[in-house]
């Protein structure tokens, strides 16, 4: 609990209560207006700051926020997105614990002929505009995923039951924005790219879009953002109900979705927080 951890780090320290909102105060002029009598109810439980508060207070005194969601979510926050996510009636909520996951990187990218099945799925499925954009130039659709991992640092990954499809996420770097969409973005922006991802079932949103955002909030950079660029419509809504937002692109013709997220919208949103803590936690 939040009262209990705060409780805890100022008695293990040794100060009072106005010492803390003093520390505090000059750590961050966020907190300037914090005093002893709204800390006291924080302690008590009594109220609660807002998510976006309460992380940044927990990061100022050294606490892993993820660690810390980990141990305190009940998981309702999540309720409501996995009911959207079930559509894949092949698959069964209440048998899908261990999916398969592959990975496909510039290290292991030798093994993609072996996946051309899977690869065909996301072309014919998605309509994406960015892999249409660079298969009208003349390329394969293998050679088209190939340049993405090989030559824009991207990154592929599956999510199967019984080698069918229930997940899939393909990432790169900006450039291929600049490169291949035409979209007027400023050459300095520090961006994170999905080309394409879709999910079918709750148990490859987690490893696919949860593992992609965690390695993203590890980032050192602030003003870094992701994108993630949506043609199918139920993936947008799923993502817009947990908050991100979009603008409308033109890519040669075809209007496109393109979705962001911070890691100030991450840090104040319980959603984003639970899908994060899952992924930890599945790491541990």
């Amino acid at each position: 609990m939040f009262a209990e951890t705060l409780r805890l780090f100022r008695t293990k320290n040794g100060i009072s209560q106005t010492q803390f909102v003093d520390l505090v105060q000059k750590s961050s002029q966020n907190f300037y207006s914090l005093d002893v009598v709204t800390l006291s109810r924080w302690e008590r439980g009594v109220t609660t700051p807002h998510l976006k508060r309460m992380n940044e207070l927990l990061e100022l005194l050294g606490i892993n926020i993820f660690d810390f969601w980990c141990n305190n979510s009940d998981g309702n926050e999540l309720k409501a997105l996995y009911s959207k996510l079930n559509t894949n009636a092949y698959t069964d909520e209440n048998t899908i614990f261990n999916p398969d996951v592959v990975l496909i990187t510039a290290s292991n990218s030798g093994v993609i002929g072996s996946y051309l099945h899977l690869i065909d799925v996301i072309f014919n499925y998605e309509n994406n505009a960015i892999l249409v954009s660079m298969q009208d130039n003349g390329k394969t659709r293998r050679s088209v995923i190939e340049k993405i991992i090989n030559q824009y640092s991207g990154e592929l990954m599956f999510v199967l039951v019984n080698g069918q499809i229930i997940g899939h996420l393909l990432s790169s770097n900006s450039r291929l924005i600049l490169d291949y969409t035409g979209e007027d973005i400023d050459g300095n922006e520090k961006v994170d790219l999905i080309v394409s991802c879709n999910s079918t079932h709750y148990s490859s949103f987690i490893p696919t879009l949860g593992r992609f955002v965690y390695k993203y909030i590890q980032s050192t950079d602030p003003n870094k953002i992701i994108k993630i660029h949506v043609n199918n419509v139920r993936m947008f809504n799923i993502l817009y109900s947990i908050g991100l937002e979009y603008t409308s692109v033109n890519i040669k013709g075809t209007i496109v979705k393109v979705m962001e997220l911070s890691s100030k919208e991450i840090k104040k949103n319980r959603a984003w927080m639970s899908i994060i803590s899952k992924y930890r936690m599945s790491k541990k």
